[in-house]
């Protein structure tokens, strides 16, 4: 067996169907470089090799077409080997492992690596739009975080493991004037409403009141007297006294 080479496969003087069939052995092999593509391909020389010569991945020797004599001899391709592979759409059923009667799992043997694609338009992510979504259309199979990427994962905890919430401090109200009250609150509750609506009312919510100004602050208790999936109405034990209260709150549940 020699190896050859050759700079196209037709066409030229150099090119691989040039090389004359007295030349030629069985099995020997001939590299090609397409000029224009970079591409590097791989032939055998098979001598009654019984193929037509119409099919893509055969080449025949120009001085074995007819009207010469065909003694069926013909390059036939091996394989196609490339740094890198650009491609809209693969297909691949199965991958010949080199033993005789086993093949191998594409996925043990074939890498996609997008380490430096990029895209001149934003990508877009569709999804089925069937609710609820249970998964997201896009999985990052690491436990370290991806900056500016939502993923399912921080720093190797899973997402299921942090508490979903809403929360807040607000003033609450004192000495507001006749007639001039807001709707959202009075001196005896307030009305907090969600930035973020929870999908169900099953939510908990925490409260407390601070005040860091006063010497002599009062003592106050609350208790939560409506809960919707737009806010809650927390009510308190007495008035407010002063401007220096403030109510600190978060609500834990399923919220989206």
């Amino acid at each position: 067996m020699r190896i050859l080479g050759a700079d196209s496969f037709t066409g030229k003087v150099t090119s691989m169907d040039a090389i004359p069939k007295s030349y030629l052995r069985h099995d020997d092999m001939c590299m090609v470089k397409d000029s224009l593509s970079g591409n590097i391909f791989w032939y055998t020389y098979k001598t009654n090799s019984g193929m037509p010569h119409n099919i893509p991945n055969v080449v025949i020797p120009k001085d074995n077409l007819p009207p010469n004599t065909d003694d069926l001899g013909r390059w036939v391709l091996c394989n196609i080997f490339v740094n890198v592979l650009y491609t809209n759409n693969l297909k691949v059923n199965t991958i010949t492992s080199g033993i005789s009667g086993q093949n191998v799992d594409i996925n043990n043997v074939l890498t996609i690596s997008p380490s430096g694609v990029h895209s001149t338009k934003p990508l877009i992510i569709d999804t089925d739009n069937i609710g609820p979504i249970k998964e997201p259309p896009f999985f990052v199979n690491s436990d370290e975080k991806v900056e500016n990427l939502n993923t399912d994962k921080l720093d190797g905890y899973d997402s299921d493991d942090f508490i979903v919430k809403e929360y807040g401090i607000t003033s609450l109200p004192y000495d507001v004037p006749s007639g001039s009250v807001p709707p959202s609150a009075g001196k005896r509750w307030i009305y907090i409403s969600f930035n973020r609506k929870p999908l169900n009312t099953d939510y908990s919510v925490f409260t407390t009141i601070t005040n860091t100004i006063d010497p002599s602050a009062s003592i106050y208790s609350t208790t939560i007297t409506e809960k919707t999936t737009a806010g809650f109405k927390c009510e308190f034990s007495g008035e407010i006294d002063s401007h220096n209260y403030k109510l600190e709150y978060m609500a834990v549940g399923d919220f989206k």
